[in-house]
């Protein structure tokens, strides 16, 4: 193999360094390595023998042994459909395969590669066709390029420790249908877009910025079970973490999506030109201004891809398909979305037929450690819509998102600053619990996606939508089977802190919810919105309570007073020796009520006061006391 030594690059070099690998490759026997030496090596893209069996190819370490895709151009339009391919490894029907110690770049900031369609290469904008997305064919017997930097397809037993993955023309890493996982220790960096091809607006009608189709998502699974993705730092400039099942991909193969965990990994998807918020110091977006403007998608996207069933008619249960996902102490920040699940093509449409079974996402709080370095407090916090001026899809916003899922859990997760969405979001969901979560920071206007539009600004919002041939709907209500919300403490929010619409038989106990003050939901003004709903326990009555602050025992006692009116009555507990000053003050502290005890009983009015927390001061006794009153609901 011939190194690069000042950074450039020759074709016969590349060549000849793709030959001498792929070559070794097919010498191996079962079980043995392919130990790869320290340099920068430029090659094209290297064909992974069929035959290979528990090998391991390793080099020196990440920085110290880097395999280069060497770049190209191919234009659709006057070259026909591209021969070559994008991807430094691509790998079929190999069993026991692993990628450790090495970084692998694909070039995407110097490949130009148009597919049919008018463009205009100074700005982007194209007339028609769809120049974004190459049309690629084969001429050996492998399948075509995927555009991206690995691919690996029709496979078992997948391994990548302490890799490096940057630059990935389209997808990054692409594995398809493929039984058995994991990725460890490793980094994406999508970043470093295409200086010649210059991102592209949408097609006509609308002619907005879109993304950089030359950079998309870290890591695109399809069709692929039993799966381990931990500890590893992902950018990209897409979804993060895809996990789809398509049932159009029937050419034989793994056909189950099923037992992903994804844990302590540090991801973002935001575009900043700021270099010490990403990974990769030189990421540098091109022609259309997406710097500091452009949203990428979410740290985890699971869905169907509905092309196979445009109508949504045919019915995929995820008990049999899609099934038994885990999402936990990670550290997701700078998104789109945190977790997104059940949308994509033609969802926002209905396609309740195409559902999910047993998702969990628990333990994304800052008392675990994701990235890695083991260093990033987990949680999920700073989940942006898209807010780029030209874009045509502004959707975005949401900590958690789910659709179309049965058997969900939500517990014990961090969510924090949603801003133009929504804390936890939950549609056509059934049997679901959404337990001890903290949510603070939420913020909406007009959130949605493709289409489907709405205000958003709560902590959790339940939206069970009205759709007629769903088999959950009942009578106007969508039955939930059964569902629980509680022990979760809710902060600052736009709106309300819980709507729950258009849903049948669950428990919302809003006396086991609170805020972060800790007073129940049923004592705040906007702790609940509820419309179109019947057959929910919302828990026990809330009612005036008292707590001490000061830890001193009163010298006086404390009643309710009149339930319907809402006043307090204050009684001497022993016979008063001098004056005693009752003043009330809120929690601005504003003096909103004094008076002197008397000897019998005192009235201090508030029935007129909002439902909060207010300071009773009593002075004049033995010592001055302080008392907390909380004034709630019924």
């Amino acid at each position: 193999m011939v190194p690069s030594v000042d950074g450039t690059f020759d074709a016969a070099v590349a060549e000849r360094n793709t030959k001498a690998i792929t070559t070794a490759l097919s010498r191996l026997g079962k079980t043995q390595d392919l130990l790869l030496p320290e340099g920068i090596y430029y090659v094209t893209t290297i064909l992974v023998p069929k035959t290979i069996r528990d090998c391991t190819i390793a080099g020196a370490g990440i920085g110290t042994t880097t395999l280069i895709r060497t770049p190209f151009s191919w234009d659709n339009n006057t070259q026909g459909d591209c021969p070559l391919r994008t991807e430094v490894f691509l790998a079929e029907y190999v069993t026991g395969f692993e990628l450790r110690d090495m970084t692998l770049d694909g070039s995407s900031q110097f490949m130009a590669i148009s597919g049919y369609g008018q463009w205009n290469t100074a700005t982007g904008e194209f007339s028609n066709g769809l120049p974004q997305f190459p049309t690629y064919k084969t001429n050996d017997s492998y399948t075509a390029s995927a555009g991206s930097l690995v691919s690996i397809r029709l496979s078992n037993d997948i391994a990548f420790e302490g890799v490096e993955f940057k630059n990935g023309y389209g997808w990054c890493i692409l594995l398809g249908k493929i039984n058995g996982f994991t990725m460890r220790n490793s980094i994406i960096d999508t970043g470093n877009l295409s200086t010649e091809f210059k991102g592209h607006f949408n097609a006509p009608p609308n002619n907005q910025v879109m993304h950089m189709h030359t950079s998309q998502d870290g890591l695109h699974l399809v069709n692929v079970s039993n799966v381990l993705i931990e500890y590893n730092d992902i950018h990209s400039e897409d979804s993060a973490i895809a996990i789809e099942f398509n049932p159009s991909w029937n050419w034989g193969g793994y056909d189950i999506v099923e037992n992903v965990v994804v844990r302590n990994n540090y991801v973002s998807t935001i575009s900043p030109s700021d270099p010490e918020k990403l990974m990769n110091d030189d990421d540098v977006l091109y022609g259309t201004g997406l710097a500091d403007a452009w949203m990428g998608q979410s740290a985890v996207d699971i869905f169907y891809n509905e092309h196979f069933d445009a109508q949504g008619t045919s019915y995929y249960d995820g008990r049999t398909y899609f099934r038994n996902i885990e999402i936990s102490e990670n550290a997701f920040e700078n998104v789109r979305q945190g977790v997104r699940c059940g949308f994509f093509i033609g969802a926002s449409l209905g396609h309740f037929n195409h559902r999910i079974f047993n998702l969990t996402i628990k333990n994304n709080t800052p008392e675990y450690r994701a990235g890695r370095n083991k260093d990033r407090p987990a949680g999920i916090r700073n989940v942006f819509k898209n807010t780029h001026a030209n874009s045509w899809n502004k959707s975005g916003g949401a900590g958690i998102a789910v659709r179309y899922t049965d058997s969900l859990t939500i517990s014990n997760n961090h969510i924090e600053n949603c801003v133009g969405g929504l804390g936890i979001s939950i549609e056509n969901v059934t049997d679901f619990t959404i337990v001890n979560n903290y949510i603070d920071k939420i913020s909406g206007k007009s959130l949605g996606d493709l289409g489907s539009q709405w205000n958003g600004g709560e902590g959790i919002r339940i939206n069970n939508r009205y759709l007629t041939s769903d088999p959950n709907m009942d009578k106007g209500y969508f039955n939930a089977g059964y569902f629980r919300v509680e022990g979760n403490r809710i902060g600052e929010v736009e709106t309300t802190k819980i709507a729950v619409l258009t849903t049948k038989n669950g428990t919302i106990k809003l006396d086991a919810n609170h805020d972060l003050n800790g007073i129940a939901l049923c004592a705040l003004e906007n702790g609940i919105y509820r419309a179109n709903v019947t057959g929910i326990d919302w828990g026990g009555e809330c009612s005036t309570s008292v707590g001490g602050i000061s830890g001193n025992q009163p010298d006086f006692i404390l009643h309710p007073g009149n339930l319907v009116s809402g006043d307090l009555i204050i009684e001497p507990a022993q016979p008063i020796a001098e004056n005693a000053m009752v003043d009330l003050f809120n929690m601005q502290g504003k003096n909103i009520y004094t008076n002197i005890l008397s000897a019998g009983s005192t009235l201090v009015p508030m029935h007129h006061l909002s439902n909060g927390i207010y300071l009773l001061s009593v002075d004049g006794q033995k010592e001055k006391q302080l008392i907390k009153i909380i004034k709630q609901k019924k």
